[in-house]
């Protein structure tokens, strides 16, 4: 991503109480990562330099006593 840091923070990071979090559009079930390439398959676009907020996805607070509905969907496919 060729941006400045203050582009990138407006289009990629947003506040979510007290702290920051990587954006997510919305998509028609729901929605979706900024970094979630869909074509020609989907994937984590950022995988090699993904935040902590990513690599220590499942294992939230939030999701101790109940686990998340479903896997980050850009792990699935790595190549």
């Amino acid at each position: 991503m060729d941006a400045n840091p203050v582009d990138f923070m407006e289009t990629c990071i947003c506040r979510v109480d007290n702290r920051l979090s990587i954006a997510e559009r919305q998509v028609e079930d729901g929605f979706q990562c900024v970094f979630l390439e869909i074509a020609p398959k989907i994937r984590c676009g950022i995988y090699p330099v993904r935040p902590l907020q990513c690599r220590t996805f499942p294992f939230w607070d939030c999701y101790r006593n109940r686990p998340p509905k479903e896997e980050c969907p850009g792990i699935r496919e790595l190549a």
